[in-house]
């Protein structure tokens, strides 16, 4: 019985971790926003703290990449940026964000 419950409980654990892959895929608060041509994927993570991926960046500058996801969270959340980190991989990217007194973070 134990043997086939645990298989269960893997894929329970592994969609259900804050930051894997699959609860950045699956959040249901996600948002593609198109920015320079491509669709980078904003997420938020508590209170003045977001997060964007890109599923294929390929072929982009680190720098570029960097720019359009802080430009993408910038317009999903209507707060402004203050610090971005990469974590993970070089695909997601965290931020914390300043919002204007009226309104802001969702």
């Amino acid at each position: 019985m134990l043997v086939k419950i645990l298989p269960l409980l893997a894929v329970f654990v592994l969609f259900a971790c804050e930051g894997s892959d699959a609860w950045y895929l699956s959040h249901p608060e996600r948002k593609d926003v198109p920015v320079n041509g491509r669709d980078i994927s904003v997420v938020p993570r508590g209170k003045n703290r977001w997060d964007s991926f890109v599923l294929n960046n390929q072929g982009t500058s680190i720098l570029a990449l960097k720019k359009d996801q802080i430009a993408a969270i910038e317009q999903v959340s209507g707060c402004k940026v203050t610090a971005a980190e990469y974590w993970h991989n070089a695909g997601v990217l965290q931020t914390e964000v300043r919002c204007p007194k009226a309104g802001g973070s969702k």
